[in-house]
């Protein structure tokens, strides 16, 4: 980027597909590597020379807004937009158009990645778009926007969660946008506009100079438990660059601040202690669990390839493996 841009972080959704979970924790709050996800989200750009960003917040804003503050210790500005009511991607971004003077990036407060913000960016201004999305290649693109581009990389097609004998394209949206303030002369006036649903097709109907850039980093969007579980294993795992929470004090186990474990509890890395976490006696944990923030895990526990949230009590002699542990003992299995 020749100058740092601006950026929106979308984090107002209720986060319906992660429920029970998300009833307690909204999303950008869900645990990856026993951080927040869109503490991942903010540390990723200001790696990319943002400085400042607008976050807006609907579903358990409080909680939000208690941890990220004023995001100075993340490497962003962080102010906030509260919506007393859900108004859209699209519309979120609309209401805090005031911020937004110049070349802007959008993101999901969910969205954990290793996309070079850089390049889409400088890819954007060279082509002269007025807006780009970042596109990734998936097998499934069920649940998933998909674009079909010219040899330039602009726009053709664009067609949200295509049904199966829909699929033109295996090209994803990844929900990292780089837009031009004029972008809001296309949200059109509906409720709870949406840029997927409204803004892209208005763009290719009255056409817009509409890019995609393709990457090839990593990429995962958390909107289910399958993905949250996934997320936190490929942080463990190294498969992206985002980094667990705590000190590594052997390869493959971080450990939090104040971690307390019974010397016949036995730890498999990849392992992430929390902060105040606590293992009881003849616990095994692992591979891949992350036990959170002033969790405890019982004596004759047993946990591989889970994710414990904060202030969570695992029961004794509890047996899982492939499931989330939630606030009040939610279980989720996966």
């Amino acid at each position: 980027m020749e100058a740092p841009v601006r950026a929106m972080v979308l984090a107002a959704g209720g986060a319906e597909r992660l429920r029970p979970l998300s009833l307690k924790v909204p999303k950008p709050l869900m645990p990856v590597g026993n951080r927040p996800a869109m503490e991942h989200v903010l540390r990723w750009l200001a790696r990319h020379g943002v400085r400042e960003a607008v976050v807006n917040l609907y579903h358990l804003r409080e909680n939000i807004k208690r941890h990220f503050g004023d995001g100075q210790k993340f490497g962003v500005s962080v102010a906030y937009s509260e919506e007393e009511e859900l108004l859209g991607t699209a519309g979120g971004v609309r209401r805090a158009s005031h911020f937004f003077t110049e070349t802007f990036v959008v993101v999901g407060g969910d969205d954990l990645t290793d996309i070079d913000l850089r390049r889409v960016v400088e890819f954007h201004k060279k082509s002269g778009a007025l807006a780009t999305i970042a596109v990734t290649e998936v097998q499934d693109v069920s649940q998933y926007g998909i674009s079909e581009t010219d040899e330039s990389g602009r726009i053709k097609r664009y067609l949200e969660k295509p049904a199966p004998e829909q699929t033109f394209s295996h090209l994803a949206n990844t929900g990292v946008y780089v837009f031009e303030p004029a972008i809001f002369d296309f949200i059109p006036d509906v409720e709870r506009p949406d840029f997927s649903r409204h803004v892209f097709p208005l763009l290719l109907e009255r056409g817009a100079p509409f890019f995609a850039v393709r990457c090839q980093e990593y990429w995962k969007d958390i909107g289910r438990p399958s993905d949250l579980l996934q997320a936190n294993a490929d942080v463990l795992t190294r498969r992206c660059s985002s980094e667990p929470a705590g000190i590594e004090t052997v390869p493959g186990i971080w450990i939090g601040e104040a971690c307390a474990a019974d010397q016949t509890a036995f730890l498999e890395p990849p392992v992430c202690l929390g902060s105040g976490a606590t293992v009881g006696q003849k616990v095994r944990l692992g591979p891949c669990l992350a036990l959170g923030n002033e969790s405890h895990a019982s004596a004759g526990s047993r946990l591989a390839n889970c994710v414990v949230f904060d202030d969570t009590i695992v029961p004794r002699n509890t047996m899982l493996e492939s499931a989330l542990v939630g606030p009040d003992e939610v279980v989720v299995r996966v």
